[in-house]
């Protein structure tokens, strides 16, 4: 055998045996590298636009918003869609929410809020007045099939408006699209 091609096979005799011995931990540091996170992160758009997952800018945004508009936005502009109106009972069917009110004829309103879909308010209807004099509150729909149509619309839009605007503007753009009057 060629001393080269013996060397070759120590060598890589003698890597994997180290690589196994260390447990793979050579591994975690790589990845914690930002070329190597680069290379993973570029890698992922690709499948996902293979998939076929990134045809429309609109599906880039909501792909956007899942990874940072779940949840994360913890200060927001404050601006509210009206959700729907519905008696506890119902409320409680559909969201699988158990809410403290005894009496589940009673009824309440939904919103939520434009930028943090996990940020909801349910308010008993005979604070409804109240509670939208004190928040700006957008229009939505009144049943519960068509809520959440308008509210990702009006939430795409506002999104949309803030990349290529600014919040200011996108907050004044959304609340005179979507005005809420007279509670209705």
């Amino acid at each position: 055998m060629e001393n080269e091609i013996l060397d070759k096979i120590k060598k890589e005799y003698k890597d994997i045996r180290d690589t196994l011995n260390n447990n793979f931990r050579e591994i975690g540091r790589l990845e914690e590298t930002s070329t190597v996170k680069r290379y993973n992160y570029l890698k992922d758009l690709r499948d996902r636009a293979r998939s076929g997952e990134f045809e429309k800018d609109r599906d880039v945004l909501d792909y956007c918003l899942e990874e940072y508009g779940y949840g994360k936005p913890r200060k927001t502009n404050e601006i509210w869609l009206y959700m729907l109106e519905c008696p506890i009972a119902t409320y409680e069917k559909y969201f699988g929410v158990r809410l403290l009110e005894k009496d589940k004829t009673k009824t309440v309103v939904l919103y939520t809020d434009l930028e943090n879909r996990t940020k909801h308010a349910i308010v008993p209807k005979e604070n409804q007045e109240e509670f939208e004099s004190t928040h700006r509150v957008i229009a939505g729909k009144t049943t519960i099939y068509d809520c959440y149509d308008r509210y990702y619309n009006a939430r795409r839009e506002f999104f949309i408006s803030c990349l290529e605007n600014g919040q200011e503007e996108a907050v004044q753009m959304i609340l005179t699209k979507y005005p809420r009057q007279n509670g209705k």
